[in-house]
């Protein structure tokens, strides 16, 4: 496809009809499309990660968050994301071109690499292409990403990160949790039983009498028998 040809923003096939004809329909998928006389871009980014490199990025993304023990990669997969793009004064300004639950794609930076103009037929054999949303008043940019499935050290929950196939960011739907936050929850939850069992010691003692004192000294032996776990737990967090 040449790069004056006109290309439908849903599936990226050529389209037929002039640009002062309005409307045209798709030949491809069907959709009605209203035609410019104003020529919008439409083009692809070659990606210059692979998997391997995609999941080693993710690796190291990873460490930095401390999340603890090495992640269990479950696969992955080539995704094209649509973004509009226009000039600002900095430079190309990148917006989403169809839904996500990315917010660090709201303020993706315009990636460098080699630029093609698009073709549906091309990108689907190399990956998936998530079609555009709407009618885009700007050029079309689609901007691969490897989509990695991983699960973490010690949990049965499946996650998915997306890795910038040109620079290697990785972006996280919801972020991973990191061993920092698990110490302080542990760290949190002895200092909360440490109170409760004070509270409970310091009313038995209050009461008085024989099994009162034979309660709160069971009490005190089980807040220790408590710390001693508590601590153990931690120190085997912080050696993973």
């Amino acid at each position: 496809m040449g790069e004056d040809a006109l290309a439908c923003p849903q599936c990226g096939a050529s389209l037929s009809s002039a640009p002062d004809e309005g409307a045209v329909d798709c030949e491809h998928c069907g959709s009605r499309l209203h035609v410019s006389t104003v020529h919008r871009r439409h083009e692809w980014l070659v990606e210059s990660l692979d998997p391997r490199e995609a999941m080693a990025a993710l690796r190291r993304a990873l460490a930095e968050r401390e999340t603890g023990g090495a992640p269990e990669i479950r696969g992955s997969r080539l995704v094209w994301f649509p973004f509009t793009r226009s000039e600002g004064p900095h430079g190309p300004l990148l917006a989403p071109a169809a839904s996500t639950l990315l917010e660090d794609l709201q303020d993706f930076r315009h990636p460098p690499g080699d630029r093609r103009g698009f073709e549906a037929a091309e990108l689907a054999r190399r990956g998936e292409v998530i079609a555009v949303e709407g009618e885009p008043d700007a050029d079309l940019l689609h901007v691969p990403f490897h989509v990695v499935r991983f699960r973490l050290a010690g949990r049965n929950d499946e996650q998915e990160a997306w890795v910038d196939a040109q620079g290697g960011r990785v972006l996280f739907e919801a972020p991973p949790p990191s061993r920092e936050r698990d110490l302080d929850l542990l760290y949190a939850a002895l200092v909360g039983g440490v109170l409760a069992a004070m509270i409970v010691c310091a009313r038995l003692l209050w009461s008085g009498g024989l099994m009162s004192a034979v309660g709160a000294a069971g009490l005190a032996a089980c807040l220790v028998r408590g710390r001693d776990l508590v601590r153990a737990a931690m120190r085997k967090a912080e050696a993973a």
